[in-house]
């Protein structure tokens, strides 16, 4: 014999009678998981607030042949080189070294030591 699964009628007047109870027990759950989320999301007190920049720095991606050259060239190298360095490690003069630096100007970074100039991708500095 196949049982059947309907409601018999006393089971629908107590669902009938006790809805509007379970509504509001519903909505509460609803707001208690929504205020867990956003304490969950909030940053903690003890550790300073910066910037998402900060925290993730830019990474330099190469676009154009010239920085795919000077930018091979300098992770070939591995740490900051000087102009004749760099125009040895990309086979070209000096002159056009220092050409490609210029036009990377704001990329790379120069630092003078001495009589040298060195010159470094960001992360390497």
């Amino acid at each position: 014999m196949i049982e059947d699964d309907t409601l018999t009628p006393f089971e629908v007047t107590v669902a009938t009678i006790t809805a509007p109870a379970w509504g509001p027990i519903y909505l509460a759950w609803k707001g208690f998981k929504k205020l867990m989320e956003k304490r969950t999301n909030k940053p903690c007190a003890s550790l300073p607030t910066m910037p998402v920049e900060v925290l993730q720095p830019q990474m330099w991606t190469p676009v154009s042949d010239l920085e795919r050259q000077v930018f091979a060239a300098m992770i070939l190298a591995g740490r900051p080189v000087t102009n004749a360095e760099l125009a040895r490690l990309m086979g070209v003069s000096p002159g056009e070294a220092s050409k490609r630096v210029k036009a990377l100007e704001g990329i790379l970074q120069k630092e003078r030591i001495g009589r040298e100039v060195r010159i470094a991708l960001p992360h390497y500095h």
